[in-house]
């Protein structure tokens, strides 16, 4: 697919890196705005523009609110919704 959107231009290749767990409250500010923080450090760490957080329904509105109101966040922060569906086993 990138292929197809960049032409001739060379996809350049990106990183991954996992966040460590936090004991607190997951929809709680304080605790967002720690790994928005962190996430931003491990960004630049591995020479990423953004730091991508995949979030649940729960946390959407929350890191959304909070994305807004942090002008660092809104050009570094990039939020996707994960949706889960049930899978029924029998």
């Amino acid at each position: 697919m990138n292929q197809s959107i960049l032409n001739d231009k060379e996809a350049r290749k990106t990183e991954v890196g996992y966040m460590p767990l936090l004991n607190t409250p997951a929809d709680d500010y304080s605790t967002i705005n720690t790994k928005f923080r962190h996430g931003i450090h491990v960004a630049n760490q591995l020479h990423n523009n953004y730091a991508i957080f995949v979030v649940d329904q729960a946390l959407f509105c929350r890191a959304i609110e909070l994305m807004w109101s942090v002008p660092e966040y809104r050009d570094r922060v990039i939020i996707r919704l994960v949706v889960s569906t049930p899978v029924c086993v029998s």
